[in-house]
């Protein structure tokens, strides 16, 4: 049941029934003993190992989202079901960790935004300061008498 070219894990639940089908299927075209009961031997064999592969998570959910089989890939309506809702609650699940990543991710943004706007309203307040104008014609004097005891005036 393995194929290189091709996904196989959707046709292992379909194989599987084909291969139980098949001895039943010889079972009751024979008249022979014989063959009835080696086919009755492998049916069991079949169903020994392969029986319980519609409990399978994984195979549940290859067979569901496999365009060619969909609901039809089962032997029970009740099976199909449970596949129908192991999907939507992969998928509802998927999308409540995205909502909570991208609110997150809102969150820290916005918290962003507000901590740049603070720290430009911070520096915006020293520029529109009274003693803004002050400073300035202190910083320039400074500046000035530097170089005016560099150039040797003083």
């Amino acid at each position: 049941m393995s194929g290189q070219h091709y996904v196989t894990l959707s046709s292992v639940i379909i194989l599987t029934k084909g291969l139980e089908s098949m001895p039943k299927d010889l079972n009751s075209e024979t008249s022979f003993e014989l063959t009835r009961t080696m086919t009755s031997k492998m049916l069991n064999s079949i169903i020994n190992r392969l029986g319980a592969i519609e409990t399978s998570n994984s195979l549940l959910i290859s067979t569901f989202l496999d365009p060619k089989f969909k609901n039809i890939g089962f032997l029970s309506e009740s099976v199909a079901e449970r596949a129908k809702k192991l999907v939507i609650n992969i998928v509802s699940q998927k999308i409540e960790r995205d909502t909570e990543t991208t609110s997150r991710q809102a969150e820290t943004t916005v918290d962003l935004a507000i901590n740049e706007a603070s720290t430009e309203l911070a520096a915006k307040k020293i520029k529109l300061s009274i003693w803004s104008h002050f400073e300035e014609k202190k910083s320039g004097c400074i500046s000035a008498s530097v170089y005016i005891f560099l150039k040797g005036y003083c």
